[in-house]
């Protein structure tokens, strides 16, 4: 991941991104096991352990909506040239 956030962002904008990333790296890290802990307590639907890992779609669908729509329309060029061959 953070190879992917040097490649990305421009050199002015790397402190931002960086930070940003260990943000919510620190977020998640508190988080994610009280999520988790608070599904199980729940149990919608009578699934037991099971919700805990449907948690992963809608985090996925908004973090990749919020991807695109920022950053993708400044590497659109580079990949759309880019070529498995032209990697090597």
């Amino acid at each position: 991941m953070l190879a992917i956030i040097r490649s990305v962002f421009p050199t002015r904008e790397l402190g931002k991104a960086f930070g940003w990333y260990g943000a919510m790296a620190g977020v998640s890290t508190a988080a994610g096991p009280l999520l988790g802990g608070l599904l199980i307590a729940a149990d919608p639907g009578g699934l037991d352990w099971r919700p805990i890992f449907l948690i992963n779609v809608p985090v996925g669908v908004f973090t990749r909506s919020f991807w695109s729509s920022r950053w993708c329309p400044r590497c659109a060029d580079a990949a759309a040239t880019w070529t498995p061959s032209a990697s090597r």
